[in-house]
């Protein structure tokens, strides 16, 4: 899914934020965040099941070109906390690289997945953002239809009719 498609929502400084179409590293368009001095958030809550377990994935690109004091950050947190995983702090430029944290759990019916950029020599770019449920749920017991319970039930009386002949037949 494209960021700032339906159900995102940007907090902070998010001047310097936009959704972006050409070089998308899946599909047509692409989130860019390039706030200055400050933090800039976009976040989603999810519709979750308390206690499955999730896998998160995106492709994140980073287009600092500058060094020295030239500062970025980025972040993701799952239900209000941070994935250690996934802090990177004044790193250097690179291209579409694939993210992947499994093992989310969560916690509530709603789970808000949030991304914090900071980048004052250029932007991060993000896409293709996807949450799956990894949890296995036990098939459920069928219950025995109805006319295999019904053919049970004529074999057993034709069996019981044979066994009752048979008697009568030795007597």
């Amino acid at each position: 899914e494209s960021p700032l498609s339906t159900g995102w929502t940007q907090t902070g400084s998010t001047v310097y934020n936009s959704r972006e179409s050409g070089g998308a590293a899946d599909g047509s368009y692409f989130f860019q965040a390039g706030p200055l001095d400050s933090i800039s958030y976009l976040q989603q809550v999810l519709t979750t099941t308390p206690g499955d377990i999730y896998t998160l994935s995106f492709k994140l690109g980073n287009g600092k070109t500058a060094s020295g004091a030239d500062e970025n950050y980025f972040s993701v947190s799952w239900g209000g906390v941070e994935i250690p995983a996934s802090v990177l702090d004044d790193v250097y430029a690179f291209g579409w690289s694939t993210y992947t944290f499994a093992g989310l759990t969560a916690s509530s019916i709603n789970t808000t997945l949030k991304f914090a950029f900071q980048n004052d020599a250029d932007f991060w770019k993000l896409d293709a953002v996807s949450v799956t449920s990894s949890t296995s749920r036990p098939t459920a017991i069928t219950e025995p239809s109805s006319s295999m319970l019904m053919g049970l039930g004529i074999a057993g009386t034709a069996l019981a009719t044979l066994r009752s002949r048979k008697r009568k037949n030795t007597r």
